[in-house]
């Protein structure tokens, strides 16, 4: 073991990434024992309309419905006002910047991605990953764009290129929003950036949590409208 790894497992010992209990740096998953008994639980919890898991559930929102049909995936459930782990996890990638949160968080949605691909017989090969960006004041108050280290991980591990696509000029959090206001508010919130070359690409898009897809539909129109070809939407967790 080189010294540099000695002294960093000797001064930065890894935490699990729920409690931040202290676990070892050879650990395959980020968690303590307890907390992965927690989080093989939620991977359990079934959808209460299809009867499915999060692997295989075939709920997806309307408005991402629209986009590709059932070419749509996700990680993991998300309930709303709990403390589930992935609830917590989704708090600490929004809040408490943490680089392993971020790579766990990506490496699920990578591994949906691929399976997602082999399902649907997709080369992606060609395809590019962008990502709807974070509130400018969000980004200002915790200090990093979560959505943009969260595409940014993805495309590394698909071997693709990150493109920057939009902007974010929104002032109204989505979170506080019903079904019909968060569709019109993610209308007004993001613009595209000038200068874009979209005719014919095809991209997965990549976001944290699909709740009522509003944010995911309007970014995959604005899209089409330049000329997207083929629009994926991949999220880390799905509301229950």
């Amino acid at each position: 073991m080189k010294i540099r790894e000695i002294l960093k497992r000797a001064f930065m010992p890894r935490q699990c990434i729920l409690c931040k209990e202290v676990i070892d740096y050879d650990q395959e998953m980020p968690f303590c024992e307890s907390c992965m008994v927690e989080w093989l639980a939620n991977l359990d919890l079934m959808c209460g309309t299809c009867g499915f898991d999060a692997e295989n559930c075939i709920c997806l929102p309307e408005g991402v419905r629209e986009i590709n049909h059932s070419i749509a995936s996700f990680g993991v459930f998300y309930t709303p006002k709990a403390m589930t782990p992935v609830n917590r996890i989704v708090y600490r990638l929004k809040r408490d910047y943490k680089l392993e949160v971020i790579r766990f968080c990506a490496n699920i949605i990578y591994q949906r991605a691929l399976k997602l691909c082999e399902k649907y017989k997709i080369d992606y090969s060609d395809f590019c990953v962008t990502f709807p960006p974070r509130k400018y004041d969000s980004v200002k108050k915790y200090g990093y764009d979560h959505a943009e280290l969260l595409a940014k991980e993805f495309a590394k591990l698909m071997g693709l290129e990150l493109i920057k696509v939009f902007e974010n000029v929104g002032e109204t959090e989505q979170k506080s929003l019903t079904k019909k206001q968060r569709l019109a508010n993610a209308a007004s919130s993001f613009e595209l950036l000038d200068g874009l070359q979209l005719k014919g690409k095809s991209l997965f898009l990549i976001d944290d949590v699909m709740t009522t897809g509003a944010t995911l539909h309007v970014c995959a129109r604005m899209l089409r409208h330049k000329g997207a070809k083929t629009i994926i939407p991949i999220t880390f967790a799905k509301d229950m």
